[in-house]
């Protein structure tokens, strides 16, 4: 059993040695909103006596004006909070243009005088591609009170005297939905609905929690990022762990070096060296890697084929799905950032 123990330790030790390089990628937007660049984001919906379920009412509800009024609650607060924390997270990147609520409202004057119109018609008075039109499903505290017992000494008799402690926890929950409507078709792109909490524990009773609003608007502002990938595309850091030299060739310790540069081209010469001269599948591995480094990933996924087609290991077959699915964010990504000048 002890042997079994320090040989997985030895194999995890093992695999953090492995030389790692990080490497910035972009990632496509979650959402396909179909080339949607310029859009406008409108106020969310609140918890209303009489909700519509049609994104098309919501919509005009925001413009008209109706969706932000009769009401001054804390659903009616967080629904303002979230509209702007919204614009703001958007605003931060340089994917979408937005048109701003002023221009909106300017140039939806007279909305009551056109019957109902369609989103297609509304996007075009407003000059858009696409509206987001959200609303806040849920806002709700749930609290608990435990009595925690302690015991303290009496330093004058010796005694041991019981006494309890009161403590409160409280959670605040809430989810918000919004969809992503199209402006040139009508359709609904997009549907998301994301939840987040806060929790506290405090001594005493629930007057001593922090306010409710103002835990929710922390619970929405965690959401924010989230939503920003859903919409739109991003970066993140990532590491690429290079392949473990079984062979112990020492040109894989030059080409891992080079890698570790950022030399991609020069590591690369000698990954394809090695994999040709020897089939060395560890060069064939971390050669398909310097290729994705270099942005040519059609050819490390034919490199890889060829590895796991000459009987590569399981390290190869992980390594063509990771390409196989990098090559897929690609395509997604060149759909959603257009035609580049």
């Amino acid at each position: 059993m002890k042997r079994t123990i320090t040989l997985a330790l030895a194999a995890i030790l093992f695999a953090s040695c492995a030389t790692r390089i990080s490497v910035l990628t972009t990632k496509p937007a979650e959402a396909n909103l179909a080339g949607a660049r310029k859009i406008a984001i409108l106020d969310f919906d609140y918890p209303r006596y009489s909700k519509t379920g049609d994104p098309l009412e919501l919509l005009r509800l925001s413009l008209s004006g109706r969706l932000t009024g009769g009401r001054a609650d804390l659903e009616y607060e967080l629904a303002l909070y979230a509209t702007r924390e919204l614009v703001g997270a958007v605003s931060a990147g340089d994917y979408f243009a937005i048109v701003d609520d002023d221009t909106v409202v300017e140039r939806m004057t007279g909305y009551y005088g056109l019957g109902e119109p369609s989103a297609v018609e509304i996007g075009t008075r407003v000059g858009v591609d696409a509206f987001i039109a959200g609303e806040i499903v849920e806002c709700k505290r749930d609290t608990n009170t435990d009595y925690v017992k302690h015991t303290l000494k009496n330093p004058d008799t010796g005694l041991a005297q019981e006494y309890r402690v009161e403590y409160t926890t409280a959670v605040d929950k809430v989810t918000l939905s919004y969809k992503v409507i199209s402006a040139v078709t009508g359709e609904v792109l997009a549907t998301k609905t994301l939840s987040g909490t806060e929790e506290q524990k405090v001594k005493g009773g629930s007057s001593h929690l922090l306010d409710q609003g103002d835990q929710c608007k922390k619970a929405i502002a965690k959401m924010m990022p989230a939503v920003v990938k859903q919409l739109a595309p991003y970066q993140v850091r990532e590491r690429r762990a290079l392949a473990s030299d079984k062979a112990g060739d020492p040109l894989m310790k030059r080409a891992e070096a080079l890698a570790k540069g950022k030399s991609y081209q020069e590591a690369l010469s000698i990954y394809l060296e090695l994999w040709k001269g020897t089939a060395n599948g560890a060069a064939g591995i971390d050669g398909a890697i310097m290729y994705e480094l270099l942005g040519r990933v059609d050819e490390a996924l034919s490199l890889i084929d060829e590895v796991v087609g000459s009987g590569g290991d399981k390290a190869a077959i992980k390594e063509r799905a990771r390409l196989r699915q990098v090559q897929a964010d690609q395509k997604k990504l060149a759909d959603q950032l257009g035609p580049q000048p």
